[in-house]
Formats: structure tokens, C-alpha cells, sequence
């Protein structure tokens, strides 16, 4: 990089090649086994980038073939919060989304009678090899329930080995045709983390067309960290509730005439939502508050058509005890905060041709104030071509000492799908945010020579957006140009 902060070179170009494979046996009618040795999955869609405006890790979803087909057994806990096992960030990528060398892998899924069973065993390569296992195993009962347990293994080369483990359940009821759930789950980790290892789990809900009541408790100690799994936060309760009523027209008599007349399919009120995240042994309604919200949404209304509209008020509630970074620049200091905001919030059906969401919402924000936008427009046009654009805007103003400081966090994306045949496909994804000052594209072709056998082609290449001289187009931070066969073979 010069003086005045341009790029003035990048790595050098070079090619490599290299080999792999991935295999898919039946054992048995039921059970499916995936192998795969050298796996490389440039392939998988990217992460999304995202401007963190919370002082909590983000949860980014699974997004390679090896682990998300039939990833559903694999569930335990609750998703993006306290899951035991968690993929996307334990297994073959570190924290910042960097590959790891996956050098093999195996996945047994399927059913043995009235089983449900996944076990999944994995090797990392690189710098610090590692052995992952995982085992799971659900029972079903009362025709959609299941009663279950899982555990899993984490093996170091050169470290202790880990392992965490638990059981789960979940029993659906109907009780005068309506449907009532009951769900636990309970576990413990096996890691050497200091601190109380136990998590557990409760809902009760009441899922059904005129309403959605549910009940919902979390208790996740302050050891309860498994090295393959994801814990938002620990050391706390999690006490949760949602009344959402969804009464349709009809059902109101003369009171529902005239929204029946403007097409209107159902109300969908919020009386009150809650989520409240209380530091293990402190008392007091409010004073062990370490985050959490509490929602109602007294308008909202679902239409024939599929557009969905609504307005929801929140008290939120946060109780850092460290200053952290929230921003370029803007930090929250340890204490005690409360805001009130106000959301406006417009869904287009997703059965149009042309779609359009918007989100608005207004109001404090720790101790001062934000604003957000948030819109994304789709199309589908003939024959096979869907194309989507989103922005997400978040402007801010934070008391910084004697002066107030101002910052806006800012996301972009743009989204193109073209299959010009059964067998032809492309995809263009471009992203960008304010926060890392980075720009991304990530162009994929796949042909599918035959039934199970494909050639994908994958440029995927990131600029640096804040040099003064510009983006340096000619010359990326970071390139790269792929080319994989895939080729099945029956047996």
C-alpha cells in the first residue's frame, strides 16, 4: 500500500489444482451414508455481510452441501442462541469465515424403524488438526414427537478432548382440535470451562390458527460452552413469552364486514411479547436484567393476497458490563440502559412478480437515538431470471462525553439468478457495508452434464472501498477464480 493509502499490489496470480471426493452409499433403504475426502465446497453461497449493532456474537447459518442436507437431526437447543452443535463456525471454518482443510468426513442418516438417527465424523487439517463427532438420535412418539439425545466429541491433536451431551423432547397434543406442544431439552458440557455446565430448556405453546400463545424458559450456566456448539450468551435465564391473536374477519360478525370487504384474511395482534435475560443469581423484577425486550403490536393485518402489514412498539433493555465497540468510533460504556422504538413493517406476498418489503423504525437507542430503514425489492421474470436488491440503513446519534457522535451503518446487497436451462444455471451475488469498508462479489456457474454430475465455475473476488483514490478495481484484496467437476458415478 502507498503513502496516500492506495493499493499498489497484490499477491500474484498462480494456479493450483487439486482433487477430492464425495461419495453417497445406501446401507439400507432407509440410512444414507455421505463420504468425503479433500472436501472442497467453493460452491456453497457466501456469507452474508452485516454491520453488528449489539455487543453479542452473530449467528451465520450453514451454508455447505456436506452439512446441510439433512441437518434437521442435528437440531438441539434453540437455533441461534443455545445450540449444541453448531457447524457453521466449529467444523472447517474459523470465526472470521476462513476455510479450514476438511481432509474427511462421513455422515450416516436416516431411519432404523421408529428412529431417526444422524451421526456425522469429521477431520480439520491446518494448524490446529482436529477429530469432530457427532451422534444423535430421536424416537418418535405421538405421531409428529419425538423423544431424543445427542452428544458430541471434539478431539484436539494436540489438546485434551472435549465432549458435551444431552436429551430432548418434543410432544405434540391436540386437545378439542387445537394443537398444544410441550418441549425440553437438558444438557451438559463436558469442556474444561469454568463454571456450571448445565443448559436446560422449556416451552409450552399453543400454536393454532386464532392464536399463538407460548411460554418459553432457558437456563444456561456459565460453563455451559461446547466446543462444537453456539451459546449467545451464558450465566443467565431466559424468560420468554409471546400472545400473538390472529382472528379472522369472519369470525367478528358485522364487526368484520368492512375488513372483509377491503380482502383482508386475518388480523395478527400482539397483545404482549416478551424476552427478558436475567444474570444468574440476582433478584428483583427489573435489577437482574442483563438484556431483553418487551413488544406489542396493537395493528396488523394479513390480506388475501399474501401482503402482510403491521406496527409494533418495544421497550428494550440492556446491562453491559464492559464497555464495548458499537461502531467506527462509538462505544457504550458499562451500566444500565433502557429505550423505547417504535416499528412500522410492510411484507408484499411472495407470489408476486414484483415484491417489495419495508421495515422503518424510530426511536432511542442506549442513550440516544437511531433511525433504520430496511428495503428490499424481488422480481421473477420469464422464463427462469429472479433478481432481489436489499439496503439497510441505521442512522445514529450516541452521547461520546461533551460531544454527540454521529454515525450511519449501512448494508447493500444485489442478488441475480438466471437457469437458462434444467441442466444451466448462474448466480451473481454483490455485497457491501460501511463497517469493513468492503465490497464483494461472488459470480457462480453450474452445468450439470448428467444427473448427479456438475462443473461449477466460481469467481468470487472483495475490494477495500474507503482508499482515497478510489476502488481499486484492477486490483482486489482478494481473488479468486475456481473451477470444480463434480462427477457421479452409480454403482
Amino acid at each position: 500500500m502507498g503513502p496516500d493509502g492506495a493499493l499498489t499490489r497484490t499477491r500474484g496470480a498462480g494456479v493450483n489444482g487439486t482433487a477430492g471426493l464425495d461419495a453417497k452409499l445406501a446401507p439400507t433403504p432407509t440410512l444414507t451414508l455421505d463420504l468425503t475426502a479433500n472436501a472442497d465446497f467453493a460452491q456453497a453461497e457466501v456469507d452474508r455481510q452485516i454491520v453488528n449493532l449489539t455487543r453479542f456474537s452473530l449467528f451465520f447459518p450453514e451454508q455447505r452441501p456436506f452439512f446441510t442436507e439433512g441437518a434437521g437431526i442435528f437440531d438441539f437447543g434453540r437455533r441461534g442462541q443455545t445450540q449444541l452443535f453448531y457447524s457453521s463456525r466449529r467444523i472447517g471454518l474459523g470465526q472470521n469465515g476462513t476455510p479450514i482443510p476438511l481432509d474427511g468426513g462421513a455422515r450416516l442418516t436416516g431411519r432404523l424403524g421408529a428412529q431417526q438417527i444422524g451421526l456425522t465424523t469429521t477431520r480439520i487439517g491446518g494448524d490446529l488438526p482436529a477429530t469432530a463427532v457427532v451422534g444423535r438420535i430421536k424416537r418418535d412418539v405421538l405421531g409428529r414427537g419425538y423423544v431424543g439425545a445427542m452428544s458430541s466429541l471434539s478431539a484436539p491433536t494436540d489438546a485434551p478432548s472435549t465432549a458435551s451431551g444431552g436429551v430432548d423432547f418434543n410432544l405434540p397434543y391436540v386437545v378439542r382440535d387445537q394443537n398444544l406442544v410441550f418441549i425440553g431439552a437438558a444438557a451438559v458440557n463436558g469442556s474444561a470451562t469454568k463454571g456450571d455446565p448445565v443448559y436446560a430448556r422449556g416451552v409450552v405453546d399453543f400454536p393454532n390458527d386464532i392464536a399463538d400463545v407460548a411460554l418459553r424458559f432457558e437456563r444456561v450456566g456459565e460453563g455451559f460452552q461446547p466446543d462444537l456448539g453456539f451459546v449467545q450468551q451464558r450465566g443467565v435465564t431466559r424468560l420468554g413469552w409471546q400472545t400473538e391473536l390472529t382472528p379472522r374477519p369472519s369470525a367478528l360478525g358485522a364487526l368484520g364486514a368492512p375488513f372483509e370487504a377491503i380482502h383482508v384474511r386475518q388480523f395478527k395482534f400482539s397483545v404482549l411479547n416478551g424476552d427478558l435475560v436475567r444474570t444468574m443469581g440476582t433478584t428483583g423484577s427489573l435489577s437482574g436484567l442483563a438484556n431483553g425486550s418487551i413488544r406489542t403490536s396493537p395493528f396488523g393485518l394479513e390480506f388475501d393476497s399474501g401482503d402482510e402489514t403491521s406496527v409494533e412498539f418495544a421497550r428494550r433493555y440492556d446491562t453491559p458490563t464492559e464497555t464495548f465497540d458499537l461502531f467506527d468510533g462509538a462505544e457504550v460504556e458499562a451500566g444500565r440502559y433502557a429505550w423505547n422504538t417504535a416499528e412500522f413493517q410492510f411484507r408484499s406476498s411472495s407470489a408476486r412478480n414484483i415484491g417489495v418489503d419495508v421495515t422503518v423504525a424510530r426511536g432511542g437507542f442506549y442513550t440516544g437515538r437511531s433511525s433504520e430503514l430496511s428495503a428490499s425489492m424481488r422480481g421473477r421474470f420469464a422464463p427462469h431470471v429472479n433478481v432481489s436488491l436489499d439496503n439497510n440503513r441505521t442512522a445514529a446519534s450516541l452521547p461520546q462525553g461533551p460531544q454527540t457522535l454521529r454515525f450511519t451503518a449501512q448494508t447493500a446487497r444485489l442478488r441475480l439468478d438466471v437457469a437458462s436451462s434444467p441442466r444451466l444455471s448462474s448466480t451473481l451475488f454483490a455485497q457491501w457495508d460501511n463497517e469493513s469498508n468492503r465490497g464483494a462479489v461472488n459470480a457462480r456457474f453450474r452445468w450439470t452434464t448428467s444427473p448427479g454430475s456438475d462443473l461449477y465455475v466460481v469467481w468470487t473476488s472483495q475490494w477495500a472501498t474507503d482508499l482515497p483514490n478510489g476502488i481499486p478495481w484492477r486490483t482486489p484484496t482478494r481473488g479468486t477464480l475456481v473451477a470444480k467437476y463434480v462427477r457421479y458415478f452409480r454403482v
